[in-house]
């Protein structure tokens, strides 16, 4: 009967311990609960990570974050790692952990972090400088934990004590200005006045966790003052000196301004000037150098009282310091001078003068004077009665000129100069004269009467050295006075003249006839000595004679005619340098013009004609006039003259026009005389009559009309007010012709009316640019053009005011150029249609036009384009989304660097973490880096990068990476060896990706089968020590008494990321050669483990009988496997080859759990039907 094996199979439940672990506040921490499985065969499952219990959902996650606390992350290799939010302190909130065993049963634990505060400290700071001089102290700042630094890319702040806000710079009024620097530092610049120690100032830093502290940074200043040296110098009376006063610094940092000119300190008021003028000393001038120039007066001597030069530091703090000249004193020096001449003639002497030092020489621009012996006064020319006169010259000589008639040594003169300083010396100068007397011959003549006739006596002087002096003109000697005369008149005789020739010319009286009585001649020598010499002229007697005249001509026309008149002798012709006279026919006077009562005027002329002058409105024949002239002799000659007139009347013809309006437009009324010979006067300039008054104008003003103005032409011209249309009302014009008789004519303008045009006009541009347009203009005549000297205007929409800019909220920004071009400046934000403005100008009347300017903005939206990338777990990868203005005139501002979005607050970052995914950072140039998780894979969220463009509007597109998983693989290891020797095998590992190798800085490990954990060795009860080295070869010591395939042990390794494999090795023990006795037919019951489990391992091995029979069975089961297969072919399968058992060891769960029991059970039963097999066979034998 065959037996049947039936195995039991009792539950195994895994458990778990809770766990805390306690670390600073900001930095993770990590805890591994553990789990340990129910039974050693049935230990926890590391190949399966473990979970975190979400308290929410009760879902299975890998990382849990618990707001306001931080993130928990469930790691491959059993760990927990809790990384705080940075200010979250205290104990976090127990999560749930859970793992399962090899069957797939879970067991759950708490992990609980505790999170300890850290505290950063401080220390203030104190620093010194000088007045004005930037100054840095550097506040203590230490983190309250080396893990937790103070984060120095954060900057330092200040506190404003006024409002608590945290600043980069605050000013202290009175005091400076604090800076805080990225490098800590703070900087006090203190204001240039400022000195002593500042108010302190609150300086906060945070550390790498967040956590503010604050301190205070107290700078002191100290003061500096500039020092003056003063200078002084000596020099020459009158000659300017210089001195320049020296000026320190009070601080090499502190220098004395260079950029702010010295000055001089006014000694009456204190006020810095450039010159100072202290009276009877001198004058003070300083140079942008400091350099004092002193010029003193000329007659100031001594110690000066100096002056003050004031300077100032770069502070501005000033200092001054002294310059004191000295003068001395200079006196000239001086010779007399004498010279020799004869009588009457100048003569010159020199008197020497000398300075009295070579820098103050004699003034030669100042001329000597002479000092007058009666007054002390000083003069250029003195007189001395009865010897002559000296002039002193400016060259330094003086010049005596003697009286004619002065003889002998005159009288000593002082000579006065002075040096340049104006000290005066003096001197004299002795002139000497020796005497002359001069010869005259008399001279006679003859000639017709009435006729000039001439005769020159002659002179010669005593002394070739004095000769008749032809600068004095020869005279006549008066025979009544004895006076020297230029004419002498003998009553009933003529008059004698002398030219300056001495030629003595006799013009007679015209009646006088026969021998005259003469006159004397008188001239004098360059002495003036008189000498005098006769002329006696002889006269002969003649009569002239008249014929009378008469003419006609217009009225109020001069006509003219000529009486005849003929001399009694050709030599005594009428004389034409003698006027014709009128004879007054009232008192017989004779006169130039005679008057006629309401007939005219007659007037004699030079040229022996007579003119007849009519009173404007007489006609006829004039009453005869009486004319008179005389021949040379001055005899008289009458005769008669009778002018006739004939009547004249003038005419006007009036004039119009016609033009535009506020045209000036002209017209000319005509005007002829009546006569020829009667014109218009044009010496008398046409009028204007002033329609209320009648006067005569020359301008007439309309009002509501126009302005009427007259030429000298006669040409009227009418200037309309601009805005004057239609008839104008006219003006009369007046003239007057030669005789005065008046005429009027009117002229009469029209106005046609006159109205510009505008033409409106639109544009169109993309959204932000500016756009512009031109509304034109056109006046409503050619002679009334647009006023291109008002400038365009825009029309304010909401006071109708004109301006040149209009702003249209939340549309744009209106502006005209003088050319009337309108520029539309758009809010980056609008688009559409705008309200427009209008433009508005004046014609040259001033009639306003205005014309519209419509701009229309097209929208620009930016586009993005999304990017993917694909890298391998664990290594970052790269992608750049690309954006594109909507405009070519509106392109994405490069200007603003891209930014990474958050997606948890929205808010534009430069770096963005997602927990459980990894980091996306992005550069200027907008590419994106993203570095994953060690452990993540799969495609990420991505982030989403934003631009703007010109008009600041944003664009987004999204970046999503993919992450390839890599997964390093193990390869077992087996080794034999004989039963008591120990042996070794070296399980190998791959890397998933070149990129991800295995980490070689981790040491392999082997995991214990019972706790799961990392462990150098491992000792399996009944079968030996498993123990590893750094290079991964594990080395199997077996128990003496083992034999058979050990169970093995697993080798972990992880990968960069890592990412842990594993890799099973497994000894096998051959037992040493005995006789194998017959195994029995049923092997004993099998051994219940302690927590009820089934051991068929350990059944197999409680005796050297079963091991012999194993041995025996498993070589015989070679033979009977078809058997086999019929009894129980899964199990079959299994045990038919070790490695084929070796890889199906792993499977995890209840499937694995059940197969390793069913392997058991049929090994078991394998060894039954061997042993039953072989006992019924030999039974057959």
């Amino acid at each position: 009967m065959d037996a049947v094996y039936i195995p039991t199979v009792t539950p195994v439940t895994p458990t778990a311990d809770p766990v805390e672990t306690t670390d600073i506040q900001g930095q993770p921490q990590t805890g591994t609960p553990v789990f340990k499985g129910g039974d050693p065969a049935v230990p926890i499952d590391e190949t399966v990570a473990p979970k975190l219990i979400d308290p929410a959902t009760d879902a299975k996650v890998d990382t849990l974050t618990v707001p306001g606390e931080g993130t928990y992350k469930a790691n491959p290799d059993g760990t927990v790692t809790f990384t705080p939010e940075p200010q979250f302190v205290g104990t976090a909130t127990p999560v749930k952990v859970e793992r399962v065993d090899k069957n797939g049963t879970p067991a759950q634990t708490t992990y609980t972090p505790n999170v300890t505060a850290v505290t950063p400290t401080v220390t203030p700071a104190e620093s010194e400088g000088t007045q004005s001089q930037p100054q840095t102290g550097t506040p203590t700042f230490e983190g309250g934990n080396p893990l937790v630094p103070i984060d120095e890319t954060v900057a330092p702040k200040l506190i404003d004590p006024n409002t608590g806000d945290k600043v980069d710079t605050l000013t202290v009024p009175g005091e400076g200005t604090y800076k805080a620097n990225p490098d800590g530092t703070v900087t006090f610049t203190p204001e240039p006045k400022f000195v002593g120690k500042a108010t302190p100032v609150k300086v906060e830093r945070v550390d790498t966790n967040g956590t503010p502290a604050q301190t205070t940074y107290t700078p002191n200043v100290t003061p500096v003052k500039p020092v003056g040296t003063p200078a002084e110098s000596e020099g020459p009376q009158g000659q300017p000196q210089s001195g320049t006063p020296t000026f320190e610094g009070g601080n090499p940092d502190v220098p004395i301004d260079e950029n702010v000119a010295p000055k001089l300190v006014d000694p009456t008021t204190g006020n810095e000037v450039d010159k100072v003028t202290v009276p009877g000393e001198g004058t003070y001038t300083v140079d942008p150098n400091g350099k004092v120039t002193f010029t003193p007066e000329p007659q100031f001597k001594g110690d000066a009282k100096g002056v003050d030069v004031k300077r100032v530091d770069k502070n501005g703090t000033p200092v001054t310091a002294k310059y004191t000249p000295k003068v001395n004193a200079v006196t000239p020096t001086a010779n007399p001078a004498e010279t020799t001449g004869v009588q009457g003639k100048t003569q010159t002497g020199t008197p020497t003068f000398e300075g009295g030092d070579p820098l103050v020489p004699i003034d030669e621009t100042v001329a000597p004077k002479l000092i007058d012996p009666a007054t002390g006064a000083k003069v250029d020319t003195l007189k001395v009665p009865n010897e002559g006169t000296y002039v002193a010259n400016p060259d330094g000589t003086v010049t005596f000129t003697p009286e004619p008639q002065f003889v002998g040594k005159a009288t000593p003169v002082k000579v006065e100069r002075v040096d340049t300083n104006g000290t005066p010396v003096q001197t004299t100068y002795t002139p000497k004269v020796t005497a002359v007397t001069p010869v005259g011959t008399p001279a006679e003549s003859e000639g017709p009467q009435g006729q000039p006739q001439s005769g020159t006596p002659t002179f010669e002087g005593g002394d070739p050295a004095v000769p008749i002096d032809e600068n004095v003109a020869p005279k006549l000697v008066d025979p009544k006075t004895g006076n020297e005369v230029d004419k002498v008149t003998v009553p009933g005789e003529g008059t004698y003249t002398v030219d300056p020739n001495g030629k003595v010319t006799f013009t007679p009286e015209p009646q006088f006839k026969g021998n005259a009585k003469g006159g004397d001649v008188k001239r004098v020598d360059k002495n003036g000595t008189t000498v005098t010499a006769k002329y006696t002229p002889k006269v002969n007697a003649v009569t002239p004679v008249g014929t009378p005249t008469e003419s006609e001509g217009p009225q109020g026309q001069s006509q003219t005619d000529t009486p005849v008149f003929k001399g009694g002798d050709p030599a005594v012709p009428i004389d034409e340098n003698v006027a014709p006279k009128l004879i007054d026919p009232a008192t017989g006077a004779k006169v130039d013009t005679l008057k006629v009562p309401n007939e005219g005027t007659y007037t004699a002329n030079a040229d022996g004609t007579v003119t007849f002058t009519p009173e404007p409105q007489f006609v006829g024949k004039a009453t005869p006039v009486k004319v008179e002239r005389v021949d040379t002799n001055g005899t008289p000659a009458q005769t008669t003259y009778t002018p006739n007139v004939t009547a004249v009347t003038p005419v006007g013809t009036p004039a119009t026009s016609e033009g535009p309006q506020g045209q000036p437009q002209k017209g000319t009324p005509t005007f002829k005389g009546g006569d020829p010979l009667v014109p218009i006067d044009d010496k008398v300039a046409p009028k204007l009559l002033d329609p209320k008054t009648g006067n005569e104008v020359d301008k007439v003003t309309v009002p509501g009309e126009g302005t009427y103005t007259v030429d000298p032409n006669g040409k009227v011209t009418f200037t309309p007010e601009p805005q004057f249309k239609g008839d104008a009302k006219g003006v009369e014009v007046k003239r007057v012709d030669k005789n005065g008789t008046t005429v009027t004519a009117k002229y009469s303008p029209k106005v046609n009316a006159v109205t510009p045009v505008g033409t409106p006009v639109t544009s169109e541009g993309p959204q932000g640019q500016p756009q512009k347009g031109t509304p034109t203009f056109k006046g409503g005549d050619p002679l009334v053009t647009i006023d291109d000297k008002v400038a365009p205007k825009l029309v304010d929409p909401k006071t109708g005011n004109e301006v040149d800019k209009v702003t249209v909220p939340g549309e744009g920004t209106y502006t005209v150029d003088p050319n009337g071009k309108v520029t539309f400046t758009p809010d980056p934000k609008f688009t559409g249609e705008g309200k427009g403005v209008e433009v508005k100008r004046v014609d040259k009347n001033g009639t306003p036009v205005t014309a519209k300017y419509t701009p229309s903005v097209t929208p620009v939206t930016p586009v993005g384009t999304p990017v993917t990338s694909t890298g391998v777990q664990g290594q970052p990868q790269e992608g750049t989304p690309t954006f594109k203005g909507g405009d070519p005139l509106v392109p994405i501002d490069s200007t603003i660097a891209p930014k990474l979005v958050d997606p948890n607050t929205g808010e534009e970052v430069n770096k963005v973490v997602i927990p459980g995914e990894g980091t996306y950072t992005i550069d200027p140039n907008g590419e994106v880096t993203f570095t994953p998780d060690p452990k993540f894979t799969g495609e990420g969220k991505g982030i989403l990068v934003k631009r703007v463009d010109k008009n600041g509007t944003t664009v987004t597109a999204k970046f999503i990476p993919n992450v390839t998983a890599v997964t390093p693989k193990g390869t077992p290891a087996t080794s034999e060896g004989p039963q008591g020797e120990v042996q070794n095998g070296t399980p190998t590992f791959e890397s998933g990706d070149p990129l991800v190798p295995i980490d070689n800085t981790i040491a392999p490990k082997l995991v214990d089968p019972n706790t799961g954990e990392e462990v150098d060795k491992v000792v399996v009860p009944g079968e030996g020590t498993y123990t590893i080295d750094p290079n991964g070869e594990v080395t199997f010591t077996p128990d003496p008494k083992f034999t058979g395939e050990g169970k093995g042990v697993l080798v972990k390794r992880v990968d960069k990321n890592g990412t842990a494999a594993t890799a099973k090795y497994t000894p096998t023990v051959i037992a040493k050669k005995e006789t194998p006795e017959p195994a029995k037919p049923t092997p004993k019951d099998p051994v219940e483990p302690k927590h009820g489990k089934t051991e068929p391992t350990d059944n197999v091995k409680t005796s050297d009988e079963v091991k012999e029979t194993t041995v025996a069975n498993e070589q015989q089961s070679k033979k009977t496997q078809p058997a086999a297969d019929k009894v129980e072919p899964k199990q079959h399968k299994d045990v038919s080859d070790n490695k084929s058992k070796a890889k199906a060891l792993p499977n995890t769960g209840t499937e694995e759990n059940n197969t390793n029991t069913t392997l058991f059970g049929s090994l078991l039963a394998l060894f039954g039907l061997a042993a039953f097999s072989r006992r019924k066979k030999e039974d057959k034998e």
